[in-house]
């Protein structure tokens, strides 16, 4: 470890199961940890089972007592969950289901990856946010209402598109001319490329609200 590292860490590993089916658990939990970013408590439990011609996974885990040096407005607390497969190969990663919660919102993803030859791949990101007032020191606005994103994402030959939808529900955001504008509700579609080069492009983009 390259850099200051101090708090309390504890590991257990277990193994059960048969030797065609072997399971393994993982637990883990630190205390008062910081580093980069100090957290008073961090706890996951992880379990690899063998699956057919691979392995399945799933886990979960939760962080609170978060400082993050430079952005003190994230989240103090969130919770994870993740499941998935992994062929013995490590050639095709598929994630069933992962998220991330954290002050009355949640971020959620499935996908694959097949990582043999040219990097392919396809998946789907949803945001949601029940509270955005829970967010308010973030955006540096004082918001209100609710929020949900979806962006299906897929990668092929070195090039990547997303798809994006998000819409808004009792959108306030503290500004009376912007909100005029706005309205409480707002659709918002929009389409980015990114070529081999790595050149980002915006091939559409549309927005809707009361006056737009």
């Amino acid at each position: 470890i390259d850099r200051p590292l101090a708090g309390r860490a504890t590991a257990a590993l277990k193994a059960d199961g048969t030797l065609e089916a072997p399971r393994l658990h993982l637990s883990m939990r630190a205390d008062d940890l910081d580093a980069d970013i100090r957290a008073g408590q961090l706890s996951a439990d992880l379990l690899a089972m063998r699956d057919g011609p691979g392995w399945s996974f799933e886990g979960t885990g939760d962080a609170s007592g978060l400082t993050w040096p430079g952005s003190p407005d994230l989240p103090d607390a969130l919770a994870w969950t993740a499941r998935g497969n992994i062929d013995d190969g490590a050639t095709r990663v598929a994630v069933e289901r992962f998220t991330v919660q954290a002050r009355d919102a949640e971020l959620a993803a499935t996908g694959a990856v097949d990582l043999a030859g040219a990097l392919r791949g396809h998946g789907t990101i949803q945001l949601t946010a029940r509270d955005l007032s829970r967010w308010r020191a973030l955006a540096g606005l004082p918001l209100s209402g609710q929020l949900s994103v979806q962006a299906d994402l897929a990668m092929a030959e070195d090039v990547a598109t997303a798809e994006i939808a998000g819409q808004t529900a009792a959108l306030s955001t503290g500004d009376t001319r912007l909100d005029a504008l706005l309205g409480p509700k707002v659709d918002i579609h929009a389409s980015v490329k990114r070529d081999a080069a790595g050149a980002l492009a915006l091939e559409g983009l549309k927005v809707t609200g009361a006056h737009l």
